[in-house]
């Protein structure tokens, strides 16, 4: 199991990731594989476009209140995990306020591309989870705990919701190397810390910005029963029908064949 996690310990003398994910990812997948040996291309699928985010669970828990049964499944039809998302942004913004005016600039974002440029904004909260799982509360105000941190935002994210759902906010709107158009291709589940990872920038932006660039799942026993899905489509032209032509797929959690079964072709949808 790889979901851009560390996969060293601290003593290891390599250098293996330079800004590693949280483990969070790879341990919901350890946790669906279970003990199973008899695992099909659904099954794998299925993995792939899990939506359980055990970062929301753990501040659904600290939180309380309205979040206090919920699952922290970030699914599209979710007002749940619109409001976590709301909170996540508030307590986000907050720790972020409270870094050293130094910390704010970023030497080399006059070199880096958009999507690499990361603010204190952004790095706070890639990295909030997991101080909220360390209990590690040197960004709060002193005497603060991270369950005071979350019930506060997470009341001013109450006034914020409108009803919204999931759906609503998170909108696959990829960032796109050598593109300035922002193509807005619709509502998506999933979030930066579940396996379906459409990630958005907590504190910057509910929409989907990033994700996984493809899902394969290979049969090694009848490799016809292979599938795999790119975000978007096969042509990066916008004016192409084939510039987004996977993603209701992909959405969706399908898979188009990788060798097509002799006189049949893999259906796409054109849509859009």
């Amino acid at each position: 199991v790889t979901a851009n996690q560390q996969v060293v310990g601290a003593s290891s003398p390599h250098l293996i990731h330079v800004n590693p994910e949280s483990p969070d990812r790879a341990a919901q997948i350890w946790d669906l594989l279970g003990d199973r040996r008899d695992l099909t291309v659904d099954d794998q699928t299925a993995i792939h476009t899990d939506t359980v985010h055990r970062g929301a669970k753990r501040f659904a828990e600290l939180a309380s209140g309205r979040l206090e049964a919920w699952n922290g499944s970030m699914d599209i039809d979710s007002t749940e995990a619109a409001l976590f998302a709301l909170a996540e942004s508030v307590l986000t913004r907050r720790l972020a306020a409270a870094l050293a005016p130094a910390l704010h600039v970023n030497p080399f974002a006059a070199w880096e591309p958009p999507a690499t440029a990361a603010s204190a904004v952004d790095k706070v909260g890639g990295y909030l989870h997991e101080w909220i799982a360390a209990d590690d509360t040197w960004l709060l105000p002193a005497g603060e705990t991270w369950a005071q941190a979350c019930r506060s935002a997470l009341a001013e994210a109450e006034e914020a919701l409108d009803g919204r759902t999931w759906g609503d906010l998170h909108r696959l709107r990829p960032l796109r190397l050598g593109s300035t158009e922002r193509l807005t291709l619709g509502p998506v589940g999933g979030a930066d810390g579940c396996v379906m990872a459409t990630m958005h920038v907590a504190g910057v932006s509910t929409d989907a910005l990033l994700g996984s660039t493809a899902r394969y799942v290979w049969d090694l026993a009848d490799r016809r029963n292979s599938g795999w899905i790119v975000p978007l489509g096969a042509s990066e032209f916008d004016d192409s029908p084939h510039v987004a032509d996977q993603t209701a797929r992909y959405i969706a959690g399908e898979l188009i064949p990788a060798f097509p079964r002799p006189g049949r072709r893999a259906a796409v949808d054109s849509s859009g």
